[in-house]
Parts: C-alpha cells; sequence; structure tokens
C-alpha cells in the first residue's frame, strides 16, 4: 500500500471514529503500525494537511463508503454497562464527597457523575457531601464553587450533607470507642507514631486506663491541648499486615477557624474516621472510589464494626482518572496563580471545570465522557484529545460556519467582477439560513495559505470560484479568475472580502501548560485576523466554528474588537 492510501486510511478511521480527525492521533496509529515509516513524518504530515479539511467535510455515509473502498473494518463493540452489584431499585443511595479546599476538575466531574449516574439509573438518591474536616484547607469560597460546577454539568444532588455539622455525633461515636477499648490517647509525636507503625511497636500509652483516655478526650474537646500534643487512636494491631490497620489516628486538634462552624470546635476527624461514619449516617450503599484507597476499606469496616455496626457500602473500585500533560493538583495550581503565570483557577489552560467551561466545552460533552471512559481498573493516562473529540461531535451540529483569516494576506483576482458569495451558516442545516457576502476581487487570506501557494497553483475561493495564482510577491498574491465549476480535487480556501464589512478578531489560544514535565509559562497565545461582517450577530458566549480554523467561542466586544476563545479543532 502506497504512502497517501495508507494515511487516507488513517483519516478516514480516526473521522468516522471521533467525528473529526485528528493529526497527532492519526500521526501516532500509523508510526505504531509502521514502524518502518518513522523516517517519513514530514511527507506524512504533507499529506495529513492535504487531505484532512476534504476528509473533516465529508458526511458519515460517504466516510463510510470511503471505509469500504479502503477495506476498513470497523469495529462494532456493544458493550454490556456496567450493573451495580446488589442493586435494588429505589434503595440505591450515593455520595460524592469533594473536600472544599479547592475547585473542582475534570477528575471529580467523573466521580460526580458515576456516583450520581447510577443513583438516578436505580431510582435511588444521590448526596452531595462536603467532608470539611480539615479547617486549615477549607475555604467558604470552594461550597458554592462547587454547588455551581455540578449545577452547570446538570449533576442535580437529592440531599446535601455537611461533615461539619455533625461534629457532635463523631464525638459520641468516639466516645463509645474509648469506653469498648477500641481508641486511646497517644502523646507520641507525629515522627514517632510514623516510626512505630513502620516497625510494628507498640508505644507506651497503648494501655491507658479508659477513664484516663475518656478525660484526656474530653480535655481536648475543651481546647486543653495544643495541636499535635495529642492524638485519639484506634486500637487495632500494631504489627496487622495492612499498614494501614497499625492504630491509625482517628482524629485531630486544629484551632483555625472554619468556614461554617466558626471557633466553636477544636477536634477534627481525620479521612477514615470522617468517611466511615458519614456512609453510615447516610445509609449510602454504593461507594465508587479510587483504587488508591482500596486498602482503607478495610479500615473504615473496622471503625463502623468496632461501634456495632455491621453494614458496610458496596465500594467499587476504579483506576485513578488522569488526564496526560494536564495540571489538576490544587497545590500547584495556586503557586502558579501566585506568580502571575496562571490568571486564575478558570485559565484555559487547565481542566478544572470553570476552565473547561470558560474555554467553551459543552457540559453535556464532559458528562458524555465521563461515562465513555466509564469504569475500569486499569491505570491509564487518557489524551486531552479524547474529550477535544467527544466535545466536537456534540458541538459540530450546534456551531454555525463562519470566515476568519488568522495573519492576513492580500490577494488580487485580476478579472473578478461583482459578485456576493451566497454561504449557508451551516452545510448540513439549510433551514439555518445563509449570508451574502459582497466582492469584488480583493481578498485576505490566512498567512499559511498564503505560504503554501506558488505561481500556477489553482484553488477555490470556498463558495465563490476557481482562481490560478500568475503572480506572488512577498506581501501580494495576484490570480486569474478561471472558472465558478465546482472541482472535487482542487484545494480550498477560506478568505475575507475587503469590500465586506469585516471586523477585527483576536483569538486566545491554549497551548499545553506541561511540556516534557516542564511548565510552559509562555502557553497562552494570541492571533490576530479578520472576520466575515456577519460575525457581529455573534452572541456573547456563542459557540461557533472558523471554517478551517476551529472551534471558538465568543469571549468578549471591546473597541470593536471580537475576542474568542480556541475551544479545539
Amino acid at each position: 500500500m502506497n504512502l497517501e492510501r495508507i494515511v487516507l486510511k488513517h483519516l478516514i478511521l480516526n473521522a468516522l471514529k471521533y467525528g473529526k480527525a485528528n493529526e497527532k492521533i492519526v500521526i501516532s496509529k500509523i508510526i505504531a503500525e509502521n514502524k518502518e515509516l518513522k523516517d517519513r513524518i514530514n511527507e506524512i504530515k504533507e499529506i495529513i494537511n492535504q487531505k484532512i479539511n476534504e476528509i473533516n467535510n465529508l458526511p458519515k455515509e460517504k466516510l463510510e463508503e470511503l471505509a469500504k473502498e479502503f477495506e476498513i473494518v470497523l469495529e462494532k463493540k456493544e458493550e454490556k454497562e456496567f450493573e451495580l452489584p446488589f442493586a435494588e431499585k429505589g434503595k440505591v443511595i450515593t455520595a460524592f464527597p469533594p473536600e472544599p479546599s479547592k475547585y473542582l476538575h475534570i477528575g471529580h466531574a467523573k466521580a460526580a457523575f458515576l456516583n450520581y449516574y447510577y443513583a438516578k439509573k436505580y431510582d435511588g438518591k444521590f448526596i452531595l457531601r462536603f467532608e470539611d474536616s480539615n479547617p486549615e484547607k477549607v475555604k467558604r469560597e470552594y461550597y458554592n464553587a462547587i454547588r455551581d460546577d455540578l449545577k452547570w454539568l446538570g449533576i442535580k444532588w437529592d440531599e446535601e450533607d455537611v461533615l461539619s455539622l455533625n461534629l457532635e455525633e463523631y464525638y459520641e461515636a468516639l466516645r463509645l470507642l474509648i469506653l469498648r477499648d477500641k481508641a486511646y490517647a497517644c502523646f507520641c509525636s507525629k515522627d514517632k507514631i510514623k516510626e512505630y507503625r513502620a516497625k510494628g511497636i507498640e508505644c507506651e500509652h497503648r494501655n491507658f486506663s479508659i477513664e484516663k483516655n475518656l478525660k484526656i478526650f474530653e480535655d481536648m474537646l475543651s481546647g486543653k491541648y495544643k495541636e499535635n500534643e495529642v492524638h485519639i487512636r484506634a486500637k487495632i494491631d500494631m504489627k496487622h499486615k495492612n499498614y494501614v490497620m497499625r492504630d491509625p489516628s482517628l482524629v485531630r486538634i486544629s484551632f483555625k477557624e472554619h468556614p461554617i462552624v466558626g471557633n466553636k470546635y477544636y477536634v477534627w476527624p481525620l479521612y477514615d474516621f470522617g468517611t466511615a461514619m458519614l456512609d453510615y449516617w447516610e445509609k449510602i450503599t454504593h461507594r465508587f472510589r479510587s483504587k488508591e484507597f482500596e486498602l482503607r476499606t478495610e479500615l473504615q469496616n473496622w471503625i463502623r464494626e468496632a461501634l456495632g455496626i455491621n453494614k458496610h457500602p458496596i465500594i467499587i473500585e476504579i483506576a485513578r482518572f488522569e488526564i496526560k500533560d494536564q495540571l489538576t493538583s490544587g497545590r500547584k495550581i495556586r503557586e502558579l496563580i501566585q506568580k502571575g503565570i496562571l490568571s486564575d483557577y478558570d485559565d484555559i489552560r487547565l481542566v478544572t471545570i470553570r476552565a473547561l467551561k470558560k474555554r467553551g466545552f459543552l457540559p453535556n460533552a464532559i458528562l458524555d465522557f465521563a461515562k465513555r471512559t466509564g469504569i475500569s481498573k486499569s491505570e491509564s493516562k487518557i489524551e486531552i484529545e479524547v474529550l477535544e473529540s467527544i466535545n466536537r461531535q456534540h458541538l459540530d451540529k450546534y456551531a454555525n460556519r463562519y470566515f476568519f483569516v488568522d495573519n492576513p494576506k492580500r490577494l488580487k483576482v485580476i478579472n473578478a467582477t461583482t459578485k456576493f458569495a451566497r454561504i449557508k451558516f451551516h452545510p448540513d442545516f439549510e433551514d439555518r439560513g445563509y449570508r451574502e457576502i459582497l466582492t469584488k476581487g480583493d481578498f485576505f487570506i490566512s498567512e499559511s495559505d498564503f505560504k503554501d501557494l506558488k505561481e500556477g497553483d489553482e484553488v477555490r475561493l470556498i463558495d465563490l470560484y476557481n482562481i490560478k495564482i500568475i503572480q506572488k510577491n512577498e506581501n501580494e498574491i495576484i490570480a486569474e479568475k478561471i472558472s465558478e465549476e465546482l472541482i472535487k480535487d482542487i484545494k480550498k480556501i477560506h478568505w475575507i472580502s475587503l469590500n465586506d464589512d469585516f471586523v477585527k478578531v483576536k483569538v486566545i489560544k491554549a497551548e499545553k501548560l506541561i511540556e516534557n514535565g516542564k511548565i510552559n509559562e509562555n502557553s497562552l497565545r494570541e492571533i490576530f485576523g479578520y472576520g466575515e461582517s456577519t460575525i457581529k450577530r455573534i452572541l456573547i458566549g456563542e459557540r461557533v466554528q472558523f471554517v478551517r480554523f476551529g472551534f471558538v467561542k465568543l469571549e468578549s466586544i471591546k473597541e470593536n474588537l471580537y475576542e474568542f476563545i480556541f475551544i479545539h479543532k
């Protein structure tokens, strides 16, 4: 098979799979299947550049015809949807338990969606739970931000719970654990606790009497002890094969003011104690949880059983969710904001929900992405292009088409006559109408097209006519009109008419924030050019497609400059 046929095959397959072919994915697939083509990447790129727009503009039916011609076998996987084990209609209760210490990102969206989706599937109840037991991290702004992000995604909760409003119940549970000799007060330092747990050694405080432990706990509640001076630890087994079970701390002291309960409390549940009890009090039946918490299930079950509770939620372990080369760490994002490298949590180079919203992703596409990536126990890094391809499928029918040329260069058609180009707003939807653009032979074209064209080339100005390049200098191309007939194999370029009331356009484009494991500080790019006059009809926040450029969202209009955000190709 010749190189062009190999490239076309993969372009067609990729377009059928994701709605539009993606250059990077196509190249990686070709090289993966044909190692000997590694040295011909530039040739591959050239063929892709020539053919990708043509392939991406074909309807699905035509792509399927070409697939047969190229002997492409289309996989039709009918995957059975995951069924919750031991689930009864109307009795399933799930929860999404964020800590209100940062803004939600795409990974949180997936966790929230899975718990929400399966609660609804079984006519059950979905709870939004704020696990706000660390006063040093939680902030009031995050509670509302989380609520707003979930609402925008279309995730609706039936009930809301806040850990900090349950502290008295935690104290009662802890008193009961102490009375049953299942918990004790420990004055060891953090380092000593860590060392003894690693070595499986019991400390001298483990044999305090129940009465002494209770007295120490009550003194902790009254604020007698300093932070980290004393801990209440579960009394399990310091030689347990599961390290997590080696007498873990259940609560800690913090005098930091809490955004919900202020300075009323000083003793706070740590993660396992906090989660174990809320799962019981909320009657959670099923939990989707990252595999990294797998070893903690045994401890959480022990806590409940030590209190006489023998019913536990069913835990569905799923692989940790990660998008390749994307920053999700709240700490690192805060650092970059403080340094001025990122503008805020909605900086379009991030994958926080508010950043994806600002960039122009559709909420239903994000949920579709969460559903399609599904429930897996295999660790993997997903490319951002997968999310983009799913968003493209949702956006393609929705977005009207407009002409925009970046870094514009002049084109003059010397024998052109006055002509109104009649261009549909969307090639697949006649009912959306069309616009008429006045042309008299003077145009702007994009710099990339300008560079590619050479004397003698024949190209078509989209929805107008065919021209032949007769002269090219540094700043202008001179051409002549040769016909109006639509020729199938001729290269097609978009344009802006100088006789149209065109507008100035700026496009803000996010490049990869992380490159080769390092932060790329110059990953935000501004692209300037001209857009057709009907861009004036676009509303702020509207998503459209600039032909042969990509999907964009109108962000603002300032002093006759139309500012768009680039979504993706």
